[in-house]
């Protein structure tokens, strides 16, 4: 390789006019991956921002192929990576679909840059964004009309985790939906345990400050009775809002009339507004596990998939617990409901899964009907139709 240093407009460039460049001088990708729905097993052709904090890197995303990842010039970005790793964070937002996020290393590579590989991730398989099914049951009369039928017994029956599996019978609903979604990875065999929170009976507490979604300080008007490892309950009145965390006190705050900033031990998923309310639970005893998830759950997923729901009622409050991870306290439902004086049941979010088996039972009538819900909406209707 033969350098020369020419100037151009003042400033000076060092180009090779002999022969190709080196591998890591050359702009190209440096990590990607190929974008799959999970439920289909298609590229992901839609509109993918790809976005990361390593300065250097770019995004770069191609539709037909759903191939997404970062680009740039490895000997600038990774000036020493013949004696070192460097860490890449990335993130993969395709429109429908939960983000994908994560941190990779560029290994050390002893011919660098005369050599570089880039970091293949292979197959990432995106989760559809949940919807909510409304199901509306209906029996017909002797005069043939319609009618609503409130108090019939809405449940999922069977589902089928993708497209290619809907000639199969299907598999037992063995899952749950929670609200707001899991806010870190939990693997497989992490323990759900359902918890009785016990409420602290002096007066609640309130933010004395808003907070953003992935937060971790919670700014209260006054301390309370609030200690390391308590439950804080924040937004009682707002379903879409109430979450559940567990708390850090700061050494050294002792004064329940004092304004006091809690520390939580994961950031919080919604936004909070000033002056919403802050109660206190005191922290659970744990005791034996209730299920155990059979498959990894990832950051955002509103539905998760366990061994056994038996010991869990159908709204139940779960501690997620594992080794390395904060203990997660998640509102957990099962995919039932109960029709209303319309007819209609609102059945909790759903993801993950490509059909559904939905049915509505009154007494000893029942009927049954197998949906795709589409993920393209935020809700998505069934109507049933029980025999006369």
């Amino acid at each position: 390789m033969v350098l020369t240093t020419v100037i151009v407009d003042d400033v000076a460039r060092t180009l090779n006019l002999v022969g190709p460049r080196p591998s890591g001088h050359v702009r190209q990708a440096v990590v990607w991956a190929a974008l799959v729905d999970e439920l289909t097993g298609t590229p992901v052709t839609g509109r993918v921002r790809v976005t990361g904090s390593t300065p250097g890197l770019s995004a770069c995303s191609h539709r037909p192929s759903g191939v997404a990842g970062l680009v740039g010039v490895p000997s600038r970005t990774f000036p020493r990576l013949d004696a070192q790793p460097y860490p890449v964070d990335v993130q993969l937002v395709a429109d429908g679909y939960l983000p994908w996020t994560a941190t990779v290393d560029v290994p050390e590579q002893a011919g660098f840059p005369e050599m570089f590989d880039a970091v293949r991730l292979g197959e990432v398989r995106l989760r559809r964004r949940p919807v909510q099914l409304e199901v509306y049951v209906v029996r017909l009369t002797g005069a043939d009309r319609l009618e609503p039928v409130a108090g019939a017994r809405v449940e999922i029956t069977r589902v089928w985790r993708t497209v290619a599996a809907q000639a199969t019978v299907g598999e037992a609903p063995r899952m749950l939906s929670l609200r707001q979604g899991v806010a870190q990875a939990w693997p497989t065999g992490t323990e759900l345990e359902s918890v009785l929170l016990m409420p602290d009976p002096s007066p609640e507490a309130r933010l004395a400050r808003g907070t953003a979604a992935g937060e971790r300080r919670l700014e209260l008007d006054r301390l309370g009775t609030f200690a390391t490892g308590d439950v804080v309950r924040l937004d009682k009145s707002d379903p879409e809002r109430l979450e559940l965390l567990r708390v850090e006190v700061p050494p050294g705050a002792d004064q329940p009339a004092s304004p006091a900033t809690l520390t939580t031990s994961i950031p919080t998923r919604v936004r909070h507004a000033a002056g919403a309310d802050a109660h206190r639970f005191l922290a659970p005893v744990s005791a034996d596990p209730d299920a155990t998830l059979t498959e990894l759950a990832a950051p955002g997923d509103t539905t998760v998939f366990v061994d056994d729901l038996s010991s869990l009622q159908d709204q139940d409050i779960v501690r997620a617990s594992g080794p390395g991870s904060a203990d997660e306290y998640l509102d957990s439902r099962k995919y039932r409901a109960v029709t209303d004086a319309a007819g209609r049941a609102r059945l909790p979010e759903l993801a993950r899964v490509a059909f559904v088996e939905v049915t509505a039972t009154a007494g000893v009538q029942s009927t049954s009907a197998r949906l795709a819900p589409d993920y393209s909406r935020r809700s998505d209707v069934l109507h049933l139709v029980l025999p006369s």
